[in-house]
C-alpha cells in the first residue's frame, strides 16, 4: 500500500512540476481507477498518430490535451461500465525534451533536458561546456517558431553569470561560432582537429586529410561560418564541386546511426542497430523479443507518412517510426469467483464456452450477461457465442 501511495505522489508532483504541460507523442501515461484494477494501467503510450488505447473504451485521441481534459473524457467514457468511478490520470514518463547545439562546445548535435525549457547557461553545461574558451562571444538561439535571437555569452569565461541567461525551448537550435581563428575546426565523433588554413583549401581536401570514410559518416556535412550554418553533402563532392572554406569555418561530421523509435507493446523510445546488422523489420523485432505471429505493426516515414504493404523483410529508414499493437483476445469478466481481464491466446477458440472452462465455471449456476461495447447492448446469453475483443462477460449466481 505504501508503494502504491508514493507513486500516486510522485504523479501529482509530475503533474505540478508541469502544470500547463499538453500530452505529446512518446509520453507514457498512468491511469488509475480505483477499485478496478483490471481497468487501471501505467504503461499507455502516446502513439505516433497521438492516440493512446484504454480498454474497454478504445481508442482516444491524446496528443496535444491537457492532463485535466482527457482524465475528464476517460472518467466519462468509462462510467458506461462503472457506476460514478473514480479516475487519476497522470503522466509516468515523459517523451524527450530535445534541443539541437553546434559550435564551440565538447557535444555536438541533440541533446536531451529535463524539462521542457532550460536556461541556456544549463544547455551549455549539458553540451559539456565550451570546446574552446575565450574562442566564442555570442550564442544564437534559432526558436521553434524560426525567430532569432543572439546573445552575449562572454561572462561564462569569466566565471560570472550571464546579464541576459535566456529560456530556451524544446526544439531550438543553440548556435556557438568560433571566433578569433585562422585555422579550420574539424569535429568527427573522435574529437576536434585544427587543421592549418591556406588559400584554396576546399571541403574535399578536408576529407581527404582526416580519413573520412563517408561511409561512417551521415550523408550531410555541416559547415559554421560565423552565424551562418551552411549544409553540403558527399554526393557533391562526388559530383566534383568545389566548395571552397574560409579562414575560421567549422567542419562537423556527423556519425552515421542507424536507428528506428518504437511504440506499444509497453515499449518505447530509440532502438540502434549495429553498422552491420540488416536494416529490417525482422531484425527489429529480433532485438525486441517480438515474436511475429503475435503482433501488427506499422511503419511511419518521417517524410512520407504511413508506409502500406509491409512484410517483416521490409527495409527501414533511419528515423522511422514503428508502432506495435499485440494480437490479443481478451474479455472483462464480473463474477463471485474473481474476474478482471481474462486473455487467450490467438491459438484458443475465441467463445464463450472456452471463457467458462478457463474459469472453471459451471454455466447452469449463473445468469450470463453479455455486454458489447461496439453497440452498447447487453444481452442475456443461454447458449455458446463466439466473442469479440472487450465484451463485458456478467456471471451473475
Amino acid at each position: 500500500m505504501k508503494f502504491k501511495a508514493s507513486i500516486f505522489l510522485i504523479l501529482l508532483f509530475g503533474i505540478s512540476l508541469f502544470a500547463n504541460y499538453t500530452i505529446r507523442t512518446g509520453d507514457v501515461l498512468g491511469l488509475w481507477v480505483f477499485g478496478y484494477s483490471e481497468y487501471s494501467n501505467q504503461k499507455i503510450v502516446v502513439g505516433p498518430d497521438g492516440k493512446i488505447t484504454v480498454p474497454p473504451i478504445g481508442r482516444l485521441d491524446a496528443y496535444g490535451k491537457s492532463i485535466e481534459t482527457l482524465e475528464n473524457e476517460i472518467k466519462e467514457k468509462i462510467s458506461t461500465y462503472i457506476k460514478s468511478p473514480n479516475v487519476t490520470l497522470g503522466i509516468v514518463n515523459y517523451a524527450p525534451f530535445e534541443v539541437q547545439i553546434i559550435g564551440n562546445v565538447k557535444k555536438q548535435g541533440i541533446i536531451q533536458l529535463p524539462k521542457p525549457e532550460l536556461s541556456l547557461t544549463k544547455i551549455i553545461s549539458l553540451s559539456g561546456g565550451f570546446a574552446e574558451p575565450w574562442k566564442s562571444t555570442y550564442a544564437i538561439v534559432r526558436y521553434p517558431d524560426g525567430k532569432e535571437e543572439k546573445y552575449d555569452i562572454t561572462n561564462l569565461f569569466k566565471g560570472m553569470l550571464l546579464e541576459n541567461d535566456p529560456i530556451i525551448p524544446e526544439n531550438s537550435t543553440v548556435v556557438i561560432p568560433f571566433e578569433f581563428n585562422t585555422n579550420i575546426n574539424v569535429y568527427t565523433d573522435f574529437g576536434i582537429k585544427t587543421i592549418q588554413y591556406f588559400d584554396g583549401i576546399s571541403l574535399k581536401d578536408i576529407v581527404s586529410s582526416s580519413n573520412i570514410n563517408p561511409e561512417n559518416f551521415e550523408t550531410s556535412i555541416i559547415i559554421l561560418r560565423n552565424d551562418k550554418i551552411l549544409k553540403y553533402s558527399f554526393e557533391d563532392l562526388k559530383e566534383n564541386k568545389n566548395i571552397l572554406l574560409n579562414k575560421g569555418d567549422t567542419v562537423i561530421f556527423n556519425k552515421l546511426e542507424k536507428y528506428v523509435y518504437i511504440f506499444g507493446l509497453n515499449k518505447g523510445g530509440k532502438i540502434l542497430f549495429e553498422k552491420d546488422e540488416p536494416f529490417t523489420l525482422k531484425t527489429l523485432m529480433a532485438k525486441l523479443g517480438v515474436e511475429p505471429d503475435y503482433v501488427t505493426y506499422t511503419v511511419y516515414d518521417k517524410d512520407k507518412g504511413e508506409i502500406s504493404n509491409l512484410d517483416e523483410n521490409y527495409v527501414l529508414n533511419v528515423g522511422d517510426i514503428v508502432e506495435f499493437e499485440s494480437i490479443e483476445n481478451y474479455v472483462y469478466v464480473s463474477s463471485n469467483k474473481g474476474g478482471g481481464k481474462i486473455l487467450f491466446d490467438i491459438k484458443e477458440t475465441f467463445d464463450l464456452n472456452t471463457l467458462i472452462g478457463k474459469m472453471g465455471m459451471d454455466e447452469d449456476d449463473y445468469t450470463i450477461e453479455v455486454f458489447n461495447q461496439e453497440t452498447g447492448e447487453t444481452i442475456k446469453v443461454n447458449n455458446n457465442i463466439d466473442l469479440k475483443k472487450g465484451m463485458i462477460v456478467k456471471f451473475i449466481p
